[in-house]
């Protein structure tokens, strides 16, 4: 199973955009894909990261959540402070990654993981999707 983080917006073809990626996932890949939106709609990000500790994540699991990453240490720091939240209501460790300019990199962030020998881990993309219109 997956867990697919989309941004989220008010007009309908970005979301519609965010439900096809999830659709074309799960025809490619051959497995189940949540869908978990920050903003502007449902289910939540943190609501789609509950539902897959409620189907199998357990305290033998670990996720690593990968952010934009970005030179504003405010901002790297608000995506730790996520990552924390979500070990938190899910019981079970996420460690951030950041997919440029911030350390850890997803494999630094895996490799901190793997020192704690989970069962299984889950990566939790952040992604951000273009606004449509721009």
């Amino acid at each position: 199973m997956i867990l697919l983080a989309a941004h989220g917006s008010p007009d309908r073809r970005a979301q519609a955009l965010a439900r096809g990626l999830r659709k074309g996932l799960e025809r490619v890949l051959g497995v189940e894909v949540l869908l978990g939106f920050i903003e502007h709609q449902s289910p939540t990000l943190l609501e789609s990261t509950l539902e897959l500790g409620r189907r199998g994540a357990t305290s033998q699991d670990g996720a690593v959540l990968v952010l934009r990453g970005g030179t504003d240490p405010g901002a790297n720091a608000e995506g730790a402070a996520f990552a924390r939240l979500i070990e938190e209501k899910a019981g079970l460790p996420v460690v951030p990654a950041y997919a440029a300019k911030a350390r850890p990199t997803p494999r630094e962030a895996l490799l901190r993981l793997a020192a704690l020998r989970p069962r299984r881990v889950f990566l939790l993309p952040h992604l951000f999707f273009r606004a449509v219109g721009e």
